[in-house]
């Protein structure tokens, strides 16, 4: 009878294995031992790597094999009933569900590197079925800052990614007087942030939202321009500084910080701009002050009193969000509030 070379030579049933009781074996005894000792090794070693193919066909010099290459997997060529092979993969490739690969979910599974899956095959049609999956622990990856607009590029071995946003700020407001009384603008507010994980595309667009403009003389600051993550979040700018003149003392209260947008996102908006200061009739001399830009990179404020004609207000700090800072004058003179901060976009990425 001949010497058993694979698993699928032996039977479950001890009385069917060979050699027979009636088999003179001769010479052919350790060429039985050796080959039975081959079969036992063999369900313990690592094979050769195997190129990744419609149908796979895993060799008989092993139970452990490294898949390479990319081509998709339709089906696992038979071996024997109950045989188990594990595939480690040395990369993306997709396992396509179907009668031959009976699948989690019923769903095609796309591997990555790193991953290692189980199968048996349960008949001998055949009909294999993943009984495990093993990955190896996410890790950080990569840190992408953008400072400008521009496309973010996913790398083949990031699961998911979390996403730092922060919307441009708001321009100061203006102050301009040719009355007998001085004016004062308000800070610009800061820019929305939000933070969020995501699964991204293969590739995004990264939009870096404007500072808002700084009010120049009469005029309203602008509001801070939208920060956005292809379309899966977005940060919204501060609102810009507005003024307040007249000969009543006043203080206005500062404009809003921006907000954002994103599902599951943690959204925390930016705080308000400084307020502004008008006191045409404080004691001893007028005193005219513009507010602060919101946020650590908002601009100062301007400020104007007896010694000081017109005070411009700041520009936010490029890429804080912050506002600019709101002007102020004393009677018959101009001033410009500061531009906002233009926003920043922070992707870390995350995989195996």
């Amino acid at each position: 009878m001949p010497v058993p070379s694979t698993m699928a030579d032996l039977s479950t049933t001890a009385a069917s294995n060979n050699p027979p009781g009636t088999e003179t074996v001769g010479t052919n005894a350790d060429d039985y031992h050796r080959g039975i000792q081959a079969i036992v090794r063999r369900e313990s070693n690592k094979g050769a790597d195997i190129a990744s193919a419609s149908t796979l066909t895993p060799g008989s010099d092993g139970n452990y094999f490294t898949v390479t290459g990319t081509t998709t997997i339709n089906a696992i060529a038979g071996s024997w009933v109950g045989r188990e092979v594990t595939l480690a993969f040395a990369g993306a490739l997709t396992i396509t569900h179907g009668s031959n690969l009976i699948l989690p979910g019923a769903a095609n599974i796309t591997t990555s590197a790193g991953q290692v899956y189980t199968f048996v095959q349960e008949t001998a049609t055949p009909t294999w079925r993943s009984i495990s999956v093993s990955t190896p622990p996410i890790r950080h990856l990569a840190r992408t800052i953008f400072t400008a607009s521009g496309t973010w590029n996913r790398a083949a071995t990031t699961q998911y990614e979390f996403v730092t946003l922060r919307g441009g700020g708001g321009g100061g407001g203006g102050a301009f007087s040719n009355v007998g009384a001085g004016d004062a603008g308000c800070g610009g507010g800061e820019g929305g942030e939000v933070n969020i994980r995501v699964t991204g595309g293969a590739t995004e667009t990264v939009t870096i939202g404007a500072g808002g403009a700084g009010g120049v003389g009469a005029a309203n600051g602008a509001n801070g321009g939208t920060t956005s993550f292809g379309t899966l979040a977005t940060a919204t700018g501060g609102q810009g500084g507005t003024r307040v003149a007249g000969t009543v003392d006043t203080v206005l209260k500062g404009p809003g910080g921006g907000g954002g947008t994103g599902t599951g996102a943690f959204v925390k908006g930016g705080t308000r701009g400084g307020d502004a200061i008008n006191l045409p009739n404080f004691p001893t001399f007028p005193v005219h002050g513009g507010g602060n830009g919101a946020g650590p990179g908002g601009g100062e404020g301007g400020i104007s009193n007896k010694d000081v004609a017109t005070g411009n207000g700041v520009a936010g700090v490029a890429n804080s969000g912050g506002g600019g800072g709101g002007a102020a004058v004393k009677v018959n003179n101009t001033a410009n509030g500061g531009a906002g901060g233009s926003g920043i976009v922070v992707v870390d990425e995350y995989g195996f």
